[in-house]
């Protein structure tokens, strides 16, 4: 049984080997898997809404408090991940979401 290397059609009418697609296809989804663990990264030790019914709402909220306080007393965050995690403390407070003592 004979294999045969397939091969792509390029836009403009040339062809490209299978292989080198592959390779081209793999290194761009390890980008987007880095960039994704990246982000998780930068967001671990922040609020994060994700719904009212998420288990960890709780944890989030007291978060939340420690945040609201730093933001009072030092101002609002400029960087992206602190904005960003402003946002999900606004979503938090906007579903209702209250700890219960």
């Amino acid at each position: 049984m004979s294999q045969q290397a397939e091969s792509v059609e390029i836009r403009g009418g040339g062809k490209a080997d299978g292989s080198l697609f592959r390779v081209f296809c793999l290194v761009v989804m390890g980008f987007f898997v880095n960039l994704q663990y990246q982000t998780y990264k930068a967001m671990q030790d922040r609020v994060c809404f994700l719904s009212k019914d998420d288990l960890f709402v709780g944890h989030h909220l007291e978060m939340a408090e420690k945040r609201i306080r730093e933001v009072s007393e030092k101002g609002a965050p400029t960087d992206l991940e602190g904005v960003i995690e402003l946002w999900h403390i606004k979503c938090l407070l906007e579903n209702d979401c209250r700890l219960i003592k």
